[in-house]
Parts: C-alpha cells; structure tokens; sequence
C-alpha cells in the first residue's frame, strides 16, 4: 500500500517539478530576453540623442553658411592664383596713386617658393617708391588694408635732408599665391 500511495503522490510531484523546470527555464529566458531588450533599447536611444544632436549641430553650420557664404569670394581672392597676380600689380599701382607716389614695383623671381605648411606658395616682390612723410603712412595704412595676403620682409627709408621732404621708400615682401 505505502508503494502505491507513493506513486499515486510521486506523480503529480515529477509533473509539478517538470512544470516548475519549464517554468524556471522560460524565465530565465525571458529575463534574458528582456535585458537584451533593454541593452537594444539604450543603445536606440543613445543613437537617437546622437543623431538629434548632429541634425541641429547641422542646422547651426547651415545657418553660419549662408552668414558667411557672401565672403567666400573675398576669402577665396586672398590668394590670386599664381599665374594671375596682375590684379595684385595693379593694386599696388592704384595705391601708389592714390597716395600721389610714383611707384616701381617687380617681383624678384619668377619661381615660385612652396609654403608646404599652408599648401601655397610665395613670391617676393620689390616696390620702390618716392614720396613725402604723409604719403608713406598713407600707403602703408592702404597696404595693410589690401585683400591679399602679404608679409613686409623689410622696410627702407632714405631721405636726402630731412624726412619732412621727398623721400625714397623701398619694400621687400612675399606675396602668398594659390
């Protein structure tokens, strides 16, 4: 009789503990699930965020375009191209002028320098000019103010009495080219 009631017990017992392994088994697996969802979901939105960052950093470049696209051209004029520097020539003739100087200007050398550092080039020039005390700050303050790209290299007064008369003035810099 103990054996029978035994298996009569013994077998809902094997059913409930099967039913509760299945059950074990299918949690844990859906926990898993679950947490991997998560995982999916943090990423999603981490990217999202990203993404929302990078439409409105977007946005902003656009706007700062179209605030500074009218200066593109200036920019780009900066720096004439090597083989077109006839308008900086006559630049430098117009300033002279404007300033009542007369004015010889040469470039030292047709050879281009390499500037590697700022994938450009260079090319000395010389302007020779004579004029008074006035005239010379007046040409000066023109050069700074010029749209190209120049550096002064060195800057030589010579005056026969007195620096209120005529004087000779002579210019050595580097002209920067495309």
């Amino acid at each position: 009789m103990q054996d029978n009631t035994f298996k009569i017990i013994s077998k809902p017992v094997i059913r409930a503990m099967v039913f509760l392994m299945i059950a074990l088994i299918l949690c844990i697996y859906l926990a898993s699930m679950i947490s991997k969802t998560s995982v999916d979901i943090l990423e999603k939105q981490k990217t999202l965020v990203l993404y929302q960052n990078s439409q409105e950093q977007a946005a902003v470049l656009r706007e700062g375009f179209q605030q500074v696209a009218s200066y593109v051209d200036v920019v780009n004029n900066i720096f004439p191209a090597a083989e077109d520097v006839l308008p900086f020539i006559n630049a430098m003739q117009d300033l002279a002028s404007k300033n009542g100087m007369q004015h010889v200007f040469k470039f030292e050398t047709a050879a281009l320098q390499p500037v590697e550092e700022l994938n450009l080039n260079k090319i000395p020039f010389n302007v020779s000019l004579s004029g008074t005390q006035s005239q010379f700050l007046g040409y000066l303050s023109g050069l700074e103010k010029m749209p190209y790209f120049t550096q002064v290299d060195s800057l030589n007064i010579t005056s026969p009495q007195s620096l209120e008369g005529v004087s000779q003035m002579n210019i050595r810099g580097l002209l920067y080219v495309r």
